[in-house]
């Protein structure tokens, strides 16, 4: 996994493990090995590719270096029983093939809205202008269509980063802060929330294609039972969270409705300039998948 055991973005994983387990006795059985401080995040996608682990669950942001279209995961407003539907699941499943040698099992954090954190209050879109804030490869874009600077750093730095005021904002999901011990050093979270988490499951192809169809299929049928139970766990934990943020005096800044709309806007647009541009075959196709008519 591409974070620490315990971290709730795993939650999706340990589910499909753990089903899996259950109902493969005999036939299939998922081990857990370890998060980042077994393979750097950002390495495990050519771990994965080489057959070196069988399973990945990580960012899709993460692949981008051998697959340039995950990028645009992030981008849907699908839910993912929509995307089995309307070839959103189809088209990333045959890329995750060609390019990563995986099977695309199906995604971790249906839902969840990635947000701004800062120390510094922020009232409008221009109090972004040059401030140094932390960033992954998922809004590093966004961050700088903003014109603040973007930094990037591991997760486990964003608290000394932060105290050390080398950032004043960092880009997370809408919940889980605490966590990390982050709601110590932070002061403002800033709304609307952008993007959709792109936590996925992939599989190694070779080892997909050496499994019997009855596994197969278990473990479909188990990746769209996770899909479902996820899409209540996150609901029921953000709603849990928000109370944590709110006991720890953490202010929810909700940007003007006017500006609210532009800041959306630049987020989506920031995202699909860099995908065309590094997916000119793909991107014209997974623009129309993506997007809500």
């Amino acid at each position: 996994t591409a974070w620490p055991e315990k971290i709730k973005d795993n939650a999706g994983f340990f589910f499909l493990r753990d089903e899996a387990n259950k109902a493969g006795q005999g036939k299939v059985k998922i081990d857990y090995l370890g998060g980042p401080e077994v393979i750097p995040a950002m390495e495990q996608i050519k771990a994965l590719q080489s057959g070196a682990v069988d399973i990945a669950w990580l960012s899709a942001a993460y692949t981008v270096s051998v697959v340039p279209e995950a990028n645009a995961l992030k981008l849907s407003t699908f839910t993912p029983q929509e995307e089995r539907q309307n070839g959103v699941y189809d088209f990333f499943n045959r890329i995750f093939q060609e390019k990563a040698n995986a099977v695309y099992l199906g995604r971790g954090m249906p839902g969840v809205a990635f947000r701004l954190y800062t120390s510094v209050p922020i009232a409008h879109m221009s109090d972004f202008k040059g401030k140094p804030i932390r960033v992954t490869p998922n809004y590093r874009d966004f961050v700088q269509a903003l014109g603040a600077s973007p930094v990037t750093t591991d997760p486990g730095e964003v608290y000394s980063a932060m105290e050390r005021g080398v950032v004043v904002g960092y880009g997370w999901p809408v919940f889980g802060i605490s966590d990390w011990g982050w709601d110590g050093v932070t002061k403002y979270a800033i709304d609307p929330g952008f993007y959709q988490v792109d936590t996925i499951g992939l599989i190694n192809r070779d080892k997909w294609n050496s499994l019997s169809d009855e596994v197969k299929k278990l473990l479909t049928d188990t990746a769209i039972a996770m899909e479902q139970e996820m899409q209540k766990y996150f609901k029921d934990l953000i709603a849990a969270d928000a109370q944590k943020l709110a006991e720890k005096g953490i202010k929810i800044v909700q940007l003007p409705p006017d500006e609210a709309e532009v800041y959306l806007k630049t987020a989506y647009d920031a995202v699909w300039q860099q995908v065309l541009k590094a997916c000119p075959e793909n991107g014209p196709e997974m623009q129309k998948l993506l997007t809500r008519k």
